[in-house]
Protein backbone atom coordinates (compact mmCIF):
# COMPACT_ATOMS: atom_id res chain seq x y z
CA UNK A 1 0.00 0.00 0.00
CA UNK A 2 1.12 3.20 -0.52
CA UNK A 3 0.12 6.60 1.07
CA UNK A 4 0.05 9.97 0.44
CA UNK A 5 0.26 12.56 3.87
CA UNK A 6 1.14 16.17 4.55
CA UNK A 7 3.57 18.40 2.94
CA UNK A 8 3.72 14.72 -0.06
CA UNK A 9 5.20 12.99 2.44
CA UNK A 10 4.58 8.95 1.34
CA UNK A 11 4.69 5.92 3.31
CA UNK A 12 5.14 2.74 1.27
CA UNK A 13 3.22 -0.35 3.40
CA UNK A 14 4.88 -3.97 2.74
CA UNK A 15 3.08 -6.75 3.71
CA UNK A 16 5.80 -10.11 3.55
CA UNK A 17 5.53 -13.65 4.00
CA UNK A 18 8.93 -15.36 3.74
CA UNK A 19 8.17 -18.93 2.52
CA UNK A 20 9.83 -21.71 5.31
CA UNK A 21 11.92 -24.49 3.57
CA UNK A 22 9.24 -27.41 1.83
CA UNK A 23 8.11 -29.57 4.64
CA UNK A 24 5.03 -31.61 2.67
CA UNK A 25 3.48 -31.55 -0.91
CA UNK A 26 0.73 -28.10 0.00
CA UNK A 27 3.87 -25.89 1.13
CA UNK A 28 4.19 -22.11 -0.01
CA UNK A 29 7.18 -23.18 -0.93
CA UNK A 30 6.37 -26.10 -2.88
CA UNK A 31 3.93 -23.71 -4.37
CA UNK A 32 6.41 -21.26 -5.52
CA UNK A 33 9.02 -24.21 -6.72
CA UNK A 34 5.84 -25.32 -9.02
CA UNK A 35 5.26 -21.90 -10.41
CA UNK A 36 9.36 -21.10 -10.60
CA UNK A 37 9.49 -24.12 -12.62
CA UNK A 38 6.84 -23.69 -14.84
CA UNK A 39 9.06 -20.32 -15.97
CA UNK A 40 12.23 -22.22 -16.27
CA UNK A 41 13.55 -19.77 -13.08
CA UNK A 42 15.98 -21.73 -11.27
CA UNK A 43 15.79 -19.62 -8.09
CA UNK A 44 14.41 -21.44 -4.68
CA UNK A 45 11.26 -19.86 -2.64
CA UNK A 46 13.76 -18.10 0.03
CA UNK A 47 16.20 -16.68 -2.09
CA UNK A 48 13.40 -15.59 -4.72
CA UNK A 49 11.75 -13.72 -1.85
CA UNK A 50 14.76 -12.23 -0.44
CA UNK A 51 15.65 -10.95 -3.73
CA UNK A 52 12.06 -9.33 -4.79
CA UNK A 53 11.82 -8.14 -1.45
CA UNK A 54 15.34 -6.29 -1.30
CA UNK A 55 14.01 -5.02 -5.35
CA UNK A 56 10.47 -3.43 -3.72
CA UNK A 57 12.19 -1.40 -1.08
CA UNK A 58 14.91 -0.38 -2.66
CA UNK A 59 13.06 0.97 -5.10
CA UNK A 60 10.82 2.74 -2.81
CA UNK A 61 13.86 4.43 -0.34
CA UNK A 62 14.47 5.28 -4.04
CA UNK A 63 11.17 7.65 -3.99
CA UNK A 64 11.71 9.11 -1.03
CA UNK A 65 8.80 6.90 0.68
CA UNK A 66 9.05 5.93 4.21
CA UNK A 67 8.93 2.19 5.02
CA UNK A 68 6.94 -0.12 7.17
CA UNK A 69 7.60 -3.81 6.61
CA UNK A 70 5.12 -6.49 8.28
CA UNK A 71 6.78 -9.58 7.80
CA UNK A 72 6.17 -13.49 8.44
CA UNK A 73 9.83 -14.24 8.52
CA UNK A 74 9.52 -17.62 9.12
CA UNK A 75 12.84 -17.81 10.65
CA UNK A 76 14.77 -16.46 13.90
CA UNK A 77 15.19 -12.65 12.73
CA UNK A 78 17.96 -12.68 15.29
CA UNK A 79 20.34 -14.65 12.79
CA UNK A 80 19.09 -14.87 9.52
CA UNK A 81 20.24 -13.84 5.58
CA UNK A 82 16.92 -11.86 5.87
CA UNK A 83 17.67 -9.64 8.91
CA UNK A 84 21.01 -8.78 7.45
CA UNK A 85 19.57 -7.97 4.40
CA UNK A 86 16.99 -5.81 5.59
CA UNK A 87 19.88 -4.09 8.45
CA UNK A 88 21.52 -3.21 5.36
CA UNK A 89 18.98 -1.47 4.10
CA UNK A 90 18.90 0.55 7.25
CA UNK A 91 15.42 -0.83 8.54
CA UNK A 92 15.15 -1.31 11.94
CA UNK A 93 13.47 -4.78 13.12
CA UNK A 94 11.71 -2.84 16.31
CA UNK A 95 10.87 -6.19 18.25
CA UNK A 96 14.32 -6.74 18.95
CA UNK A 97 14.75 -3.65 19.89
CA UNK A 98 11.86 -2.88 22.19
CA UNK A 99 12.78 -7.11 23.82
CA UNK A 100 16.59 -7.69 22.92
CA UNK A 101 17.37 -11.30 22.43
CA UNK A 102 14.83 -12.13 25.40
CA UNK A 103 12.07 -10.90 22.75
CA UNK A 104 10.23 -13.13 20.21
CA UNK A 105 12.29 -14.89 17.15
CA UNK A 106 9.94 -14.03 14.41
Amino acid sequence: MHYRGCNNHTLHIFSAYCPNSPAGPFTVAIQHREYFNSINDTRNSHSAFLSDIKSDIKVAIEEGDQILLLLDGNSNMKTVDLNRALTNMNLREVLLEKYGCDGPST
